[in-house]
Protein backbone atom coordinates (compact mmCIF):
# COMPACT_ATOMS: atom_id res chain seq x y z
CA UNK A 1 0.00 0.00 0.00
CA UNK A 2 2.90 2.76 0.75
CA UNK A 3 3.98 1.81 -2.70
CA UNK A 4 0.83 2.59 -4.49
CA UNK A 5 0.57 5.40 -1.94
CA UNK A 6 3.70 7.30 -2.71
CA UNK A 7 3.29 6.85 -6.58
CA UNK A 8 -0.05 8.17 -6.61
CA UNK A 9 1.21 11.22 -4.74
CA UNK A 10 4.02 11.76 -6.79
CA UNK A 11 1.81 11.64 -9.72
CA UNK A 12 -0.44 13.91 -8.35
CA UNK A 13 1.83 16.85 -8.05
CA UNK A 14 3.05 16.14 -11.53
CA UNK A 15 -0.07 16.61 -13.25
CA UNK A 16 -0.63 19.51 -10.83
CA UNK A 17 1.83 21.58 -12.11
CA UNK A 18 0.93 20.48 -15.68
CA UNK A 19 -2.45 21.80 -15.64
CA UNK A 20 -1.27 24.82 -14.09
CA UNK A 21 0.73 25.14 -17.58
CA UNK A 22 -2.23 24.53 -19.50
CA UNK A 23 -1.73 20.68 -20.59
CA UNK A 24 -4.17 18.66 -21.38
CA UNK A 25 -4.09 14.68 -21.43
CA UNK A 26 -2.96 12.81 -24.65
CA UNK A 27 -5.11 10.06 -23.86
CA UNK A 28 -7.06 8.34 -20.93
CA UNK A 29 -6.30 5.26 -19.19
CA UNK A 30 -8.59 2.71 -18.25
CA UNK A 31 -7.69 -0.49 -16.33
CA UNK A 32 -10.22 -2.95 -15.77
CA UNK A 33 -9.97 -6.08 -14.13
CA UNK A 34 -10.18 -9.07 -16.16
CA UNK A 35 -13.89 -10.40 -17.01
CA UNK A 36 -15.88 -12.63 -20.15
CA UNK A 37 -14.96 -11.29 -23.69
CA UNK A 38 -18.59 -10.14 -24.04
CA UNK A 39 -18.70 -7.61 -21.29
CA UNK A 40 -15.32 -5.96 -22.43
CA UNK A 41 -16.61 -5.97 -25.82
CA UNK A 42 -19.45 -3.29 -24.60
CA UNK A 43 -16.92 -1.76 -22.60
CA UNK A 44 -14.69 -1.00 -26.00
CA UNK A 45 -17.87 -0.22 -27.82
CA UNK A 46 -18.85 2.52 -25.28
CA UNK A 47 -15.06 3.76 -25.10
CA UNK A 48 -15.27 3.92 -28.90
CA UNK A 49 -18.66 5.93 -28.88
CA UNK A 50 -16.87 8.00 -26.20
CA UNK A 51 -13.81 8.64 -28.50
CA UNK A 52 -15.89 9.78 -31.56
CA UNK A 53 -18.10 12.12 -29.64
CA UNK A 54 -15.29 14.10 -27.69
CA UNK A 55 -12.29 13.61 -29.65
CA UNK A 56 -10.62 12.26 -26.10
CA UNK A 57 -7.68 9.36 -26.94
CA UNK A 58 -8.86 6.28 -24.41
CA UNK A 59 -6.49 3.33 -23.65
CA UNK A 60 -8.43 0.40 -22.03
CA UNK A 61 -6.38 -2.26 -20.46
CA UNK A 62 -7.33 -5.60 -18.58
CA UNK A 63 -5.04 -7.40 -15.44
CA UNK A 64 -6.60 -10.64 -13.53
CA UNK A 65 -7.07 -10.85 -10.28
CA UNK A 66 -3.83 -10.99 -8.53
CA UNK A 67 -2.02 -8.79 -11.15
CA UNK A 68 -4.50 -6.21 -10.33
CA UNK A 69 -2.32 -4.26 -7.49
CA UNK A 70 0.92 -4.67 -9.42
CA UNK A 71 -0.73 -3.23 -12.51
CA UNK A 72 -2.12 -0.17 -11.07
CA UNK A 73 0.94 0.75 -10.01
CA UNK A 74 3.55 -0.11 -12.68
CA UNK A 75 0.86 1.15 -15.56
CA UNK A 76 4.09 2.22 -17.56
CA UNK A 77 5.26 4.54 -14.61
CA UNK A 78 2.04 6.12 -13.91
CA UNK A 79 -1.09 4.93 -12.55
CA UNK A 80 -4.35 5.03 -14.92
CA UNK A 81 -6.45 7.51 -14.71
CA UNK A 82 -10.01 5.24 -14.40
CA UNK A 83 -9.61 1.96 -12.05
CA UNK A 84 -12.44 -0.71 -10.80
CA UNK A 85 -12.19 -0.91 -6.76
CA UNK A 86 -14.74 -2.86 -4.20
CA UNK A 87 -15.88 -0.85 -1.32
CA UNK A 88 -13.15 -1.95 0.98
CA UNK A 89 -10.98 -0.63 -1.57
CA UNK A 90 -12.66 2.74 -2.58
CA UNK A 91 -12.63 3.80 1.54
CA UNK A 92 -8.72 2.90 1.65
CA UNK A 93 -8.06 4.92 -0.81
CA UNK A 94 -10.49 7.41 -0.61
CA UNK A 95 -8.90 7.89 2.95
CA UNK A 96 -5.31 8.08 1.85
CA UNK A 97 -6.58 11.10 -1.11
CA UNK A 98 -5.87 8.88 -3.91
CA UNK A 99 -9.49 9.22 -5.37
CA UNK A 100 -11.21 12.00 -6.69
CA UNK A 101 -14.18 13.08 -5.16
CA UNK A 102 -16.98 13.20 -8.14
CA UNK A 103 -19.03 15.71 -6.82
CA UNK A 104 -19.28 18.48 -9.19
CA UNK A 105 -17.88 16.12 -11.84
CA UNK A 106 -21.05 14.47 -12.29
CA UNK A 107 -24.56 15.06 -13.41
CA UNK A 108 -26.35 14.88 -9.55
CA UNK A 109 -29.71 12.90 -11.54
CA UNK A 110 -27.40 10.28 -12.58
CA UNK A 111 -25.94 9.73 -9.70
CA UNK A 112 -29.04 10.20 -7.70
CA UNK A 113 -30.70 7.28 -10.35
CA UNK A 114 -27.77 4.69 -9.03
CA UNK A 115 -29.29 2.27 -6.21
CA UNK A 116 -28.84 3.54 -2.61
CA UNK A 117 -26.94 0.65 -1.29
CA UNK A 118 -24.29 1.20 -4.40
CA UNK A 119 -24.30 5.09 -3.76
CA UNK A 120 -23.66 4.29 0.39
CA UNK A 121 -20.90 2.01 -0.33
CA UNK A 122 -19.03 4.15 -2.20
CA UNK A 123 -19.82 7.91 -0.59
CA UNK A 124 -17.10 8.46 2.51
CA UNK A 125 -16.33 11.93 4.23
CA UNK A 126 -13.50 14.13 2.69
CA UNK A 127 -10.79 15.59 5.19
CA UNK A 128 -13.15 18.65 6.35
CA UNK A 129 -16.08 15.61 7.62
CA UNK A 130 -18.19 15.96 3.94
CA UNK A 131 -19.94 12.76 2.61
CA UNK A 132 -18.74 12.66 -0.90
CA UNK A 133 -19.32 10.26 -3.83
CA UNK A 134 -15.74 8.42 -4.99
CA UNK A 135 -17.24 5.68 -7.15
CA UNK A 136 -19.70 4.57 -9.97
CA UNK A 137 -20.64 0.86 -9.94
CA UNK A 138 -19.58 -1.40 -12.84
CA UNK A 139 -21.45 -4.32 -11.46
CA UNK A 140 -23.81 -5.58 -9.11
CA UNK A 141 -24.54 -8.92 -7.70
CA UNK A 142 -27.42 -9.96 -4.88
CA UNK A 143 -27.49 -12.76 -3.45
CA UNK A 144 -31.12 -14.12 -3.34
CA UNK A 145 -33.17 -16.55 -2.16
CA UNK A 146 -34.73 -18.58 -5.06
CA UNK A 147 -37.79 -21.28 -4.69
CA UNK A 148 -38.97 -23.70 -7.03
CA UNK A 149 -42.45 -23.54 -8.21
CA UNK A 150 -43.13 -27.45 -9.42
CA UNK A 151 -41.75 -28.56 -5.84
CA UNK A 152 -44.63 -25.71 -4.11
CA UNK A 153 -47.23 -26.87 -6.72
CA UNK A 154 -47.20 -30.29 -6.09
CA UNK A 155 -47.57 -29.78 -2.51
CA UNK A 156 -49.68 -27.34 -2.05
CA UNK A 157 -47.68 -25.18 -0.70
CA UNK A 158 -48.59 -21.23 -1.27
CA UNK A 159 -45.77 -19.52 -3.24
CA UNK A 160 -43.62 -16.92 -0.74
CA UNK A 161 -45.69 -13.31 -1.24
CA UNK A 162 -43.34 -11.26 -2.73
CA UNK A 163 -43.95 -8.17 0.23
CA UNK A 164 -43.79 -10.14 3.13
CA UNK A 165 -40.83 -12.43 3.63
CA UNK A 166 -40.47 -15.03 6.21
CA UNK A 167 -39.89 -15.09 9.68
CA UNK A 168 -37.40 -18.19 10.53
CA UNK A 169 -40.03 -20.00 12.33
CA UNK A 170 -42.11 -19.98 9.06
CA UNK A 171 -39.51 -20.71 6.93
CA UNK A 172 -38.57 -23.86 8.63
CA UNK A 173 -42.11 -24.78 8.32
CA UNK A 174 -42.32 -24.40 4.68
CA UNK A 175 -38.78 -26.31 4.41
CA UNK A 176 -40.02 -29.15 7.06
CA UNK A 177 -43.81 -29.70 4.69
CA UNK A 178 -41.12 -30.16 1.25
CA UNK A 179 -38.68 -32.39 2.56
CA UNK A 180 -39.48 -35.39 1.73
CA UNK A 181 -39.17 -39.02 0.27
CA UNK A 182 -40.96 -38.61 -2.95
CA UNK A 183 -40.34 -41.98 -4.04
CA UNK A 184 -41.47 -44.09 -1.05
CA UNK A 185 -38.02 -46.08 -0.51
CA UNK A 186 -37.65 -44.49 3.10
CA UNK A 187 -34.85 -42.11 2.15
CA UNK A 188 -35.56 -38.43 2.14
CA UNK A 189 -34.78 -37.30 -1.72
CA UNK A 190 -36.14 -33.72 -2.02
CA UNK A 191 -35.04 -31.17 0.80
CA UNK A 192 -36.59 -27.91 1.69
CA UNK A 193 -33.38 -26.09 1.86
CA UNK A 194 -30.28 -26.35 -0.12
CA UNK A 195 -27.46 -23.82 1.00
CA UNK A 196 -24.06 -24.34 1.72
CA UNK A 197 -22.61 -23.02 4.86
CA UNK A 198 -20.23 -20.75 3.00
CA UNK A 199 -22.62 -18.82 0.18
CA UNK A 200 -25.31 -18.27 2.97
CA UNK A 201 -24.26 -18.04 6.42
CA UNK A 202 -23.66 -14.34 6.36
CA UNK A 203 -27.37 -13.48 5.00
CA UNK A 204 -28.31 -15.63 8.52
CA UNK A 205 -26.19 -13.61 10.28
CA UNK A 206 -26.76 -9.96 8.74
CA UNK A 207 -30.64 -10.71 8.89
CA UNK A 208 -30.43 -11.49 12.90
CA UNK A 209 -28.88 -8.17 13.79
CA UNK A 210 -25.43 -9.16 14.38
CA UNK A 211 -22.13 -8.98 12.22
CA UNK A 212 -18.87 -10.37 12.27
CA UNK A 213 -16.64 -7.53 13.25
CA UNK A 214 -16.71 -4.68 15.54
CA UNK A 215 -14.73 -1.07 16.59
CA UNK A 216 -14.64 0.05 12.83
CA UNK A 217 -13.43 -3.28 11.63
CA UNK A 218 -10.66 -3.77 14.43
CA UNK A 219 -12.38 -6.53 16.47
CA UNK A 220 -14.23 -10.08 15.87
CA UNK A 221 -17.88 -9.40 17.06
CA UNK A 222 -18.52 -13.41 16.61
CA UNK A 223 -19.48 -14.15 20.49
CA UNK A 224 -22.85 -11.97 20.83
CA UNK A 225 -26.47 -13.87 21.20
CA UNK A 226 -27.36 -11.98 17.81
CA UNK A 227 -24.41 -14.08 15.72
CA UNK A 228 -24.88 -17.26 17.95
CA UNK A 229 -28.36 -17.89 17.61
CA UNK A 230 -28.04 -16.92 14.02
CA UNK A 231 -25.27 -19.33 13.42
CA UNK A 232 -27.44 -22.12 15.75
CA UNK A 233 -30.39 -21.71 13.45
CA UNK A 234 -28.29 -22.54 10.35
CA UNK A 235 -27.01 -25.32 11.68
CA UNK A 236 -29.99 -26.56 12.89
CA UNK A 237 -31.60 -26.57 9.51
CA UNK A 238 -29.29 -29.79 9.05
CA UNK A 239 -28.54 -31.58 12.41
CA UNK A 240 -31.41 -30.70 14.35
CA UNK A 241 -34.63 -30.28 11.64
CA UNK A 242 -32.99 -32.53 9.29
CA UNK A 243 -34.53 -30.01 6.27
CA UNK A 244 -31.10 -29.14 4.61
CA UNK A 245 -29.43 -31.04 1.72
CA UNK A 246 -26.16 -32.70 2.92
CA UNK A 247 -23.11 -30.13 2.47
CA UNK A 248 -22.02 -29.72 -0.76
CA UNK A 249 -25.08 -31.14 -2.70
CA UNK A 250 -27.28 -28.52 -3.18
CA UNK A 251 -26.66 -27.34 -6.37
CA UNK A 252 -26.77 -30.94 -7.68
CA UNK A 253 -30.35 -31.42 -5.33
CA UNK A 254 -31.66 -27.44 -6.86
CA UNK A 255 -30.79 -28.41 -10.94
CA UNK A 256 -32.44 -32.07 -10.41
CA UNK A 257 -35.36 -30.40 -9.21
CA UNK A 258 -34.94 -31.78 -5.72
CA UNK A 259 -34.13 -28.92 -3.28
CA UNK A 260 -37.19 -26.37 -2.72
CA UNK A 261 -35.00 -23.31 -1.83
CA UNK A 262 -31.49 -22.50 -3.04
CA UNK A 263 -29.39 -19.30 -2.35
CA UNK A 264 -29.25 -17.62 -6.14
CA UNK A 265 -26.92 -14.77 -6.99
CA UNK A 266 -28.11 -12.49 -9.67
CA UNK A 267 -25.05 -13.60 -11.42
CA UNK A 268 -26.57 -17.35 -11.92
CA UNK A 269 -30.02 -16.12 -12.96
CA UNK A 270 -28.75 -16.55 -16.43
CA UNK A 271 -28.03 -20.25 -15.68
CA UNK A 272 -31.21 -20.98 -14.04
CA UNK A 273 -33.10 -19.53 -16.92
CA UNK A 274 -31.76 -21.76 -19.73
CA UNK A 275 -34.48 -24.53 -19.89
CA UNK A 276 -31.00 -26.98 -21.17
CA UNK A 277 -29.62 -26.19 -17.30
CA UNK A 278 -32.48 -25.44 -15.76
CA UNK A 279 -36.17 -27.81 -16.87
CA UNK A 280 -38.51 -26.23 -13.74
CA UNK A 281 -39.84 -22.93 -12.70
CA UNK A 282 -38.86 -20.82 -10.24
CA UNK A 283 -38.82 -17.07 -8.68
CA UNK A 284 -37.36 -15.45 -6.43
CA UNK A 285 -38.11 -14.35 -2.33
CA UNK A 286 -36.62 -13.04 0.28
CA UNK A 287 -34.26 -13.97 2.70
CA UNK A 288 -35.74 -15.24 5.80
CA UNK A 289 -35.95 -12.26 8.70
CA UNK A 290 -34.38 -12.92 12.02
CA UNK A 291 -34.73 -10.58 14.69
CA UNK A 292 -33.97 -7.48 12.68
CA UNK A 293 -37.32 -7.80 11.24
CA UNK A 294 -35.89 -7.44 7.76
CA UNK A 295 -35.07 -9.92 4.76
CA UNK A 296 -31.53 -9.01 4.74
CA UNK A 297 -29.38 -9.62 1.27
CA UNK A 298 -25.59 -10.02 0.57
CA UNK A 299 -24.41 -7.29 -2.01
CA UNK A 300 -21.29 -7.78 -3.90
CA UNK A 301 -20.45 -4.52 -5.95
CA UNK A 302 -17.13 -3.14 -8.25
CA UNK A 303 -16.98 0.24 -9.37
CA UNK A 304 -15.32 2.69 -11.33
CA UNK A 305 -13.04 5.07 -9.81
CA UNK A 306 -10.94 7.79 -10.91
CA UNK A 307 -7.52 8.59 -9.70
CA UNK A 308 -6.88 11.85 -7.99
CA UNK A 309 -4.16 12.98 -10.42
CA UNK A 310 -5.86 11.94 -13.29
CA UNK A 311 -4.91 14.05 -16.19
CA UNK A 312 -8.30 14.99 -17.03
CA UNK A 313 -10.63 14.70 -14.69
CA UNK A 314 -14.13 16.21 -16.86
CA UNK A 315 -13.26 12.98 -19.02
CA UNK A 316 -12.92 10.76 -16.72
CA UNK A 317 -16.17 11.49 -14.93
CA UNK A 318 -18.19 11.75 -18.37
CA UNK A 319 -16.29 8.07 -19.56
CA UNK A 320 -17.26 6.68 -15.85
CA UNK A 321 -20.88 8.18 -16.16
CA UNK A 322 -20.89 6.30 -19.67
CA UNK A 323 -20.26 3.22 -18.49
CA UNK A 324 -21.93 3.13 -15.34
CA UNK A 325 -25.20 5.19 -15.81
CA UNK A 326 -26.00 5.44 -19.56
CA UNK A 327 -29.39 3.61 -20.18
CA UNK A 328 -27.82 1.95 -23.68
CA UNK A 329 -24.77 0.72 -22.08
CA UNK A 330 -26.44 -0.84 -19.53
CA UNK A 331 -29.09 -2.70 -22.09
CA UNK A 332 -25.82 -4.29 -23.50
CA UNK A 333 -24.43 -5.17 -20.50
CA UNK A 334 -27.51 -6.75 -18.70
CA UNK A 335 -29.54 -8.50 -21.20
CA UNK A 336 -29.11 -7.17 -24.62
CA UNK A 337 -28.44 -10.65 -26.08
CA UNK A 338 -32.37 -11.97 -23.90
CA UNK A 339 -30.27 -13.51 -20.96
CA UNK A 340 -30.47 -10.93 -18.41
CA UNK A 341 -27.05 -11.40 -16.55
CA UNK A 342 -26.64 -8.89 -14.34
CA UNK A 343 -28.92 -6.34 -12.44
CA UNK A 344 -28.62 -2.51 -14.06
CA UNK A 345 -26.78 0.03 -11.72
CA UNK A 346 -29.51 2.43 -12.38
CA UNK A 347 -33.29 2.39 -11.31
CA UNK A 348 -35.29 3.93 -13.79
CA UNK A 349 -33.50 1.40 -16.75
CA UNK A 350 -34.20 -1.47 -14.04
CA UNK A 351 -37.78 -0.69 -13.32
CA UNK A 352 -38.56 0.63 -17.01
CA UNK A 353 -37.60 -0.73 -20.07
CA UNK A 354 -35.42 -4.04 -18.17
CA UNK A 355 -38.81 -5.10 -16.06
CA UNK A 356 -40.70 -4.78 -19.53
CA UNK A 357 -38.64 -6.31 -21.20
CA UNK A 358 -39.34 -9.59 -18.16
CA UNK A 359 -42.41 -9.16 -18.38
CA UNK A 360 -42.74 -9.63 -22.60
CA UNK A 361 -40.53 -12.62 -22.13
CA UNK A 362 -38.18 -11.02 -24.12
CA UNK A 363 -35.69 -11.30 -21.31
CA UNK A 364 -35.49 -14.49 -19.03
CA UNK A 365 -35.31 -13.89 -15.58
CA UNK A 366 -36.59 -16.17 -12.29
CA UNK A 367 -40.43 -14.19 -11.21
CA UNK A 368 -40.25 -11.80 -8.49
CA UNK A 369 -37.30 -10.36 -9.46
CA UNK A 370 -38.91 -6.78 -7.93
CA UNK A 371 -37.56 -8.14 -4.75
CA UNK A 372 -34.12 -7.48 -6.15
CA UNK A 373 -34.63 -3.96 -6.51
CA UNK A 374 -36.14 -3.39 -2.79
CA UNK A 375 -33.07 -4.53 -1.60
CA UNK A 376 -30.89 -2.72 -3.39
CA UNK A 377 -32.82 0.56 -1.98
CA UNK A 378 -33.28 -0.68 1.44
CA UNK A 379 -37.25 -0.49 1.73
CA UNK A 380 -39.25 -1.31 5.04
CA UNK A 381 -39.09 -5.07 4.52
CA UNK A 382 -35.79 -5.59 2.50
CA UNK A 383 -31.88 -4.55 2.82
CA UNK A 384 -29.32 -4.83 0.88
CA UNK A 385 -25.91 -5.11 2.75
CA UNK A 386 -22.18 -5.19 2.20
CA UNK A 387 -20.47 -8.21 3.47
CA UNK A 388 -17.63 -6.79 6.18
CA UNK A 389 -15.45 -9.34 4.08
CA UNK A 390 -15.36 -7.12 1.02
CA UNK A 391 -14.79 -4.39 3.65
CA UNK A 392 -12.01 -5.22 5.56
CA UNK A 393 -9.03 -7.16 4.07
CA UNK A 394 -7.09 -9.87 5.76
CA UNK A 395 -8.37 -13.87 5.79
CA UNK A 396 -10.47 -13.01 9.12
CA UNK A 397 -13.29 -14.60 7.43
CA UNK A 398 -11.31 -17.88 6.38
CA UNK A 399 -10.29 -18.22 10.13
CA UNK A 400 -13.96 -18.26 10.54
CA UNK A 401 -15.11 -20.87 8.15
CA UNK A 402 -12.40 -22.94 8.56
CA UNK A 403 -12.61 -24.14 12.48
CA UNK A 404 -14.43 -26.98 11.07
CA UNK A 405 -17.98 -26.56 10.67
CA UNK A 406 -18.90 -29.78 9.31
CA UNK A 407 -18.83 -30.19 13.03
CA UNK A 408 -21.57 -27.94 13.83
CA UNK A 409 -23.50 -28.98 11.20
CA UNK A 410 -23.14 -32.60 12.25
CA UNK A 411 -24.05 -30.89 15.63
CA UNK A 412 -21.02 -32.47 17.43
CA UNK A 413 -20.55 -28.78 18.64
CA UNK A 414 -23.01 -25.94 19.41
CA UNK A 415 -22.70 -22.36 18.03
CA UNK A 416 -21.36 -20.78 20.76
CA UNK A 417 -18.22 -23.47 20.99
CA UNK A 418 -17.47 -23.17 17.58
CA UNK A 419 -17.89 -19.10 17.95
CA UNK A 420 -15.55 -19.39 21.12
CA UNK A 421 -13.12 -21.17 19.23
CA UNK A 422 -13.14 -19.13 16.34
CA UNK A 423 -12.47 -15.96 18.01
CA UNK A 424 -9.00 -16.18 18.82
CA UNK A 425 -7.90 -16.48 15.12
CA UNK A 426 -9.89 -14.38 13.50
CA UNK A 427 -8.95 -11.20 15.70
CA UNK A 428 -5.16 -12.84 15.16
CA UNK A 429 -6.01 -12.15 11.49
CA UNK A 430 -7.15 -9.11 11.48
CA UNK A 431 -4.81 -7.96 13.77
CA UNK A 432 -2.29 -9.35 10.99
CA UNK A 433 -3.58 -7.30 8.64
CA UNK A 434 -3.83 -4.22 10.10
CA UNK A 435 -0.30 -4.41 10.48
CA UNK A 436 0.26 -5.39 6.57
CA UNK A 437 -1.59 -2.54 6.38
CA UNK A 438 0.25 0.44 7.70
CA UNK A 439 3.76 -1.01 5.96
Amino acid sequence: MKKLLTLFLAMTMIFTAAAGCGRRSEKLVVLLREQDEETVKVYRELTERYVKETGVEVELRTAGESEYENALSEADGEMPDIFCVTPGEAASYAGEGLLLPLDGYIDSGAAEDVWTVLTDAYSFEDGEGEVKLYALPESVCVDMLAFNKDIFDAAGEPYPKPGEPYTWNEFLAVCQRLTRDTDGDGSIDQWGWAGGFDESIDTFVYTNGASYLSGGGTGANIETAEFVEALQFFADLTCKYQVAAPEGTGLRCWLDGRAAFYPCGTGEAAEFTDPDSFAYNWGFCGWPAGASGKSAAVVEASAFAVSSGAKDPEACAELIALFSTDPEGQKLLCGGSGGATGIPNIRSYAQGEFSERIGTGELRYGDNHEIIFSCLDSTERYVGVIPERDLVPGGWRDEFLKRGYSKLLSGDVTAWEYCEGAADAMQSALDASKGEQAK
